[in-house]
Parts: C-alpha cells; structure tokens; sequence
C-alpha cells in the first residue's frame, strides 16, 4: 500500500546495497550516499530478458511487454559520470551483437531524461559500458564509459525528437551508435569508440528520468528473439514512423 515499503533508506546511511533475483515490492531510498541496486528481477517479461534497477532511484522502476513493445519505468539521477542510476531491462549476451529499437514515446521528467539501447559489461552500477539514447530536449546522444568507475563521454545531434530508431553495434572491442529516421538510412553518431568488455556482457534497454524524484515511462518498439539467438541479438523494429530532425 502507499507510504509502505519493503526497504527504506535515510540520510545517515551509505555504502553499496545488492539484491539479486527479488521480487522486492515498493522501496524508498532517501540516503544521499547509498546506493541501492535491483538486479536480475524476474517479472512479466518473456524469457531471456530480465529486468531491474541499476543504482540510487528514490522509487522503483518497472517493466512490461507486450508483441515487441516495451514499457520501462526508470527513475535515477542519471546515466554518466561514474556511475549510473536507472532501469535497465537486458538479457545476456556474447561477442559481436547489435540491437536496434524505435524509442515511440518519453516522458519528459528533465531535457536530459533518456531512453534508448544499452550494451553493458555488467549489473553494476560503475560497469563499462556504451549507450545511445533520445532525450527530450538534447537531441540523440551516444555515450561511452571505458572502465569501472571511470568517466563516461558522449557526443550527440541536437533537434531529434521522438519517436525515433537507435541502434548500437559491437564489433569486438568497437562501438558505434546509429539514429534513423525510417529505419533504412542511418545516421551514425559521432565516430566508433573504443570500450574494452568482457566477452559475455548483457544487452538492452535503459530508462533514466535525469531526476531521482521521479519516474519517466518510455515505451520502446523491438522484435523479441528466440532464446537461441542470445548473444548475437539484433532487434528489429516492427513498426514505421518518422524521426522528427530539422536537417531532414
């Protein structure tokens, strides 16, 4: 019910909390210096993937799924700087792997809330790990952290709103991050970094809300693969709808 929780943090707490594979209800975290994290939740989501918050969110994230159509909820200060706080909904995976999904919808908690597709080391909160995603008022955005607890860099295209194709692409130590507008012809982001990952990582989608008060729902379009593709994953986009881009 309201008000009730199954954890509550204050402000005199810190450090580092791990759950793995809850199924923890409501959580508040009101303690500045600790960090929560939520990882492998099972939930209504089709196997292999799973779901879970990643580092200090006040309120717990969420996750459905329906013919390819993901709904996540994630609060979270953000995703950059040394470590990350957001909802993260991932399946593994191994070697060269790409995924593609068209963020349909954000909600604007902040002009820096993002939504999009992840490929990262691990379920920690300072893992390496590269990213593009759309933001509500900064355009499209590609990011990259080279090593736990390391800084994360980024570069971007202003003026892309949603809904809008992203697409991230690993060729052994090489990432590079891709937007369309129709989903053929595909604008690359920056240029292809450098981010050094173990050979199993995980792959997926990432929610932030950019504000730690609050959650920001963005639903997201991908093809649900067979299990036996885990690894070599790319999501292919079911429906056709225009990027919005004043160069276009």
């Amino acid at each position: 019910m309201p008000g009730c929780y199954a954890v509550c943090a204050y402000g005199g707490n810190a450090g580092r909390l791990t759950f793995n594979d809850s199924r923890m209800g409501e959580y508040a975290n009101g303690a500045a210096n600790l960090d929560l994290a939520f990882n492998n939740v099972t939930g209504a989501l089709p196997a292999p993937w799973l779901t879970g918050d990643i580092g200090n969110g006040i309120h717990k994230g969420g996750a459905a799924s329906s013919n390819g159509t993901f709904a996540v909820s994630g609060a979270g200060a953000d995703i950059a700087g040394a470590a990350d706080a957001f909802r993260y909904v991932s399946q593994p995976a191994s070697g060269d792997c790409s995924i593609v999904a068209m963020v349909v919808t954000q909600q604007n908690t902040d002009p820096w809330a993002k939504a999009g597709v992840m490929i990262r080391e691990d379920l920690s909160i300072d893992a390496p790990n590269a990213a593009v995603f759309i933001t509500p008022g900064n355009g499209v955005r590609f990011q990259w952290r080279t090593s736990a607890g390391g800084a994360t860099a980024s570069t971007g295209v202003a003026g892309v709103t949603t809904p809008c194709r992203l697409r991230l692409q690993r060729s052994g130590t090489s990432f590079a991050a891709y937007y369309s507008a129709n989903g053929s012809a595909w604008t690359q982001i920056g240029t292809s970094q450098t981010v050094v990952m173990a050979s199993t990582l995980t792959l997926g989608l990432a929610v932030t809300a950019h504000n730690n008060a609050l959650l920001s729902t963005a639903t997201l379009d991908v093809e649900l693969p067979e299990p036996a593709l885990t690894g070599v994953l790319t999501a292919a986009l079911l429906v056709a709808r225009p990027c919005k881009h004043p160069a276009l």
